[in-house]
Order: structure tokens, then sequence, then C-alpha cells
């Protein structure tokens, strides 16, 4: 479905909670997963836009940016499925403190919002378990001290569950994901009162192989 609406309307939507996800960038990050995007240097402000108003209500957060920036230069092998680090960038973003707090970890745990940080290497998550941000993924190829924590200013936990990034995102040609499952997966009966739900959320039929998956399902 399509809908064009007001900008204020818009705005009234993210403020309200009506986001599922979002995914949005990050300029610095901080041990307690602050994120600063409103401030490049102590001396440049560029303001937050409306970063504030969809991420204070979004449930699922997803933060995407690069380890390190200026001068990062990154080998995929779309062969082996695997990256490694050509040259690092000079400037560091995960940091000690942001300069500017224009997401707040902290606030965000409190709210119960799931929160990620996803790099090209490594995946973050922020939870109440603990201060500072768990490390849960690495990159295939990438070196734990070399390519992380030491590209880091400050610790992360790290999850006894680590785990390595499924190498289908660093190969070539497609992934083949099963986003949605069977159709059998979608159904519930409901015995108490004869009633069937099924769940549609996400199908469209615009194809005849679409047609297809649908009937064999």
């Amino acid at each position: 479905a399509d809908a064009i609406v007001e900008m204020n309307a818009q705005f009234d939507f993210y403020d309200g909670g009506g986001l599922d996800q979002c995914f949005l960038g990050a300029a610095q990050i901080s041990p307690e997963g602050d994120v600063n995007v409103s401030r490049m240097s102590e001396a440049k402000l560029t303001g937050p836009g409306g970063f504030i108003d969809i991420s204070q209500a979004t449930r699922n957060i997803s933060f995407l940016c690069t380890f390190t920036t200026k001068g990062l230069a990154v080998n995929i092998d779309g062969k082996q499925g695997k990256i490694s680090i050509q040259k690092e960038g000079s400037v560091k973003k995960f940091v000690k403190k942001v300069f500017e707090r224009t997401f707040s970890g902290e606030e965000a745990v409190r709210r119960g919002q799931k929160v990620f940080y996803v790099t090209e290497r490594a995946v973050f998550r922020r939870t109440s378990k603990h201060e500072v941000l768990e490390l849960i993924e690495i990159a295939p190829g990438v070196d734990l001290q070399k390519d992380i924590f030491d590209q880091m200013e400050f610790e992360p936990f790290v999850s006894p569950d680590l785990k390595v990034m499924d190498r289908r995102i660093f190969l070539d040609g497609k992934m083949n994901l099963e986003l949605f499952g069977s159709l059998e997966e979608r159904v519930k009966y409901r015995e108490e009162d004869h009633t069937v739900f099924i769940d549609l959320f996400g199908i469209s039929l615009l194809s005849e192989q679409d047609v297809a998956w649908f009937a064999d399902s």
C-alpha cells in the first residue's frame, strides 16, 4: 500500500511509535551505546534532523556504519565469503565519549527498545544485562584482536555465544534466504471455536513463481 501524508503527520507517526524497525547511521558510538550523529567534531555542529524523532519511539533499531572511517579500505572475497582489512581508517567510531549524545543507550534499555550496532566486521547490541556494548558477531576473515579490539577506545563485553556472520553475506550471488517460511508455519488453529488464523504478512503474489510457492506451501 502507498500513502501520501503531510510532514507533520509523518512525524506524529514516528513520535507515536508507528515504526516497527528503523535503520540509521552513526558517527560515534560510546561504551554505553550512546550514538552521535549531530556533531562531527567539537567545533562542527550539523544537527540531528529527524534522527531523534525516528529513534526515540521505534521498537527495533539498527545503527549501521563502518568500524572506522577516513581512509578505510576493505576487501571482500566473494569466492571464500570473508573479508580482510586492507587499510584501517584513521578515525575510530567506537570511542570512550561521544562529542554529543544524540541517542542514549541507557534510555533505550529503560524503554525496552532492541538496539543493534552493525558494521562491516562486527555486530554489537545493548541490553539490560550489561552496562556496555555486547559483541555478538564477527565477520569471517577478521582478527578479533587486531581488527576489532585494537580499533576501539573501550573494551566491549564479548558474548559467550559469539558467532561468525553468515558467509553468504560476503559471497558473490544471491543468499537464497527463506524470509517468510512455509504457509504451514503461518497457520494456527484454535480448537475451542474452530477458528483458523492465517498470517499473510509480507506475502505478495506478483508472479507465477510466487503463486507456485503459495500453492506448494
